[in-house]
């Protein structure tokens, strides 16, 4: 009190306090929601780059394999001889006649991932691990690996050039359908010949988009976010193809 006069207090009212209140936490709200929408596009980002990635690593390794691979025996005779897809193991085999590519696709690995019962006993794996392969690149110039019919399981994992084409990352990513048109041979071309091999292969993350069939989506699509069970941020999923030719000497 100055000279008898009451000096009246400075500070907030209570609507101002709540109007402070109400406006930080609008604040951060939208910060929250725009870090999840940063994250989220971001996490769709490194799987699409992921699987964009690991396809081109692909192509060039089949490209570079199949070009040095010899054009015969049989290979015009029966275009899919040294091509076989295992329905009970879920994957496939390519031999190229240098060298032979062993898979298990993403709906088998997925499956292992999650303990669905009994997929272990059929998937392809090496002979010094039990983990599955994903794309495995193994030395059988006499194409062994697509002459034994469907008793292969295990491979050599110990030769010195079988490879893991598709090494287990963060996104997780497998070969859903790989097919390999049956090759035009040119026996005219010089004196070994040549062969025109199409390929294509579909790559795509893990994860609960899979469908029964194995691929992630008929039309190569990842499940929409609304779906049920869909992981759509981790899904990526893309088409390869290649056609190349084999001119290596028999």
């Amino acid at each position: 009190m100055v000279g008898g006069v009451m000096k009246a207090k400075k500070g907030f009212t209570i609507i101002e306090l709540t109007l402070a209140m109400t406006f930080v936490s609008i604040l951060l709200i939208t910060v929250f929601i725009l870090v999840m929408q940063i994250t989220k596009i971001y996490t769709k980002g490194t799987s699409i780059k992921e699987v964009n990635s690991v396809g081109r690593s692909l192509l060039s390794d089949f490209n570079q394999t199949i070009g040095a691979s010899p054009v015969k025996p049989g290979l015009g005779t029966d275009g899919n001889k040294y091509f076989m897809i295992d329905a009970a193991k879920a994957g496939g085999r390519f031999c190229t006649g240098s060298y032979s590519y062993i898979w298990n696709n993403g709906k088998t690995l997925t499956d292992i991932r999650d303990g669905v019962a009994n997929v272990k006993a059929n998937m392809f794996k090496t002979s010094s691990s039990n983990v599955p392969v994903r794309l495995l690149k193994v030395s059988d110039s006499s194409r062994t690996y697509c002459n034994s019919g469907d008793d292969v399981v295990t491979i050599d994992g110990s030769k010195i050039n079988a490879t893991e084409l598709i090494s287990s990352n963060e996104s997780e990513v497998a070969i859903y359908d790989l097919f390999v048109y049956k090759p035009i041979i040119d026996d005219s071309a010089n004196a070994s010949g040549q062969a025109l091999y199409t390929l294509s292969f579909v790559l795509g993350t893990l994860g609960n988009n899979v469908g029964e069939g194995g691929l992630i989506d008929g039309n190569n699509q990842c499940k929409a976010p609304s779906d049920a069970g869909s992981d759509f941020n981790y899904c990526a999923i893309n088409k390869f193809d290649l056609s190349t030719r084999a001119m290596g000497s028999n």
